[in-house]
């Protein structure tokens, strides 16, 4: 289904009694708020996974019930800090995983532009 995920009327459309988790990619706080509020009213056992760029928002998408909040800058820097436990300063190690994360990215570009071709249908 397609629809605005700040309105309650199409929320309450989507048939969540069934559903297991709903991650969803929103930037706007606002957005997700009324999402996981609207969500966790007709599901509360549903896992909803939010996304912040911001501390603040991260802790009242908690406090309001939000499963798990997806905060960027952190799990990128996490990610770097076992990186450099685990590779040290093995420039090979470094130059491996570059090249495995570019031909990741240029596969999930060519994904979405293919599927942007196939919607424009």
């Amino acid at each position: 289904m397609y629809g605005d995920a700040g309105d309650v009327n199409f929320l309450e459309d989507l048939n969540v009694k069934k559903t297991k988790m709903i991650i969803s990619t929103i930037k706007k706080f606002d957005e997700n708020m009324v999402l996981l509020k609207t969500l966790k009213d007709l599901n509360p056992h549903l896992i909803v996974i939010l996304i912040s760029h911001y501390v603040e928002e991260a802790i009242k998408l908690y406090e309001q019930g939000a499963d798990y909040v997806i905060l960027p800058h952190y799990i990128g820097a996490n990610h770097t800090s076992l990186m450099l436990e685990e590779y040290g300063f093995d420039a090979d190690k470094f130059t491996d995983y570059k090249q495995h994360q570019v031909n990741e990215l240029r596969n999930r570009h060519q994904d979405m532009m293919l599927e942007a071709l196939q919607m424009g249908k």
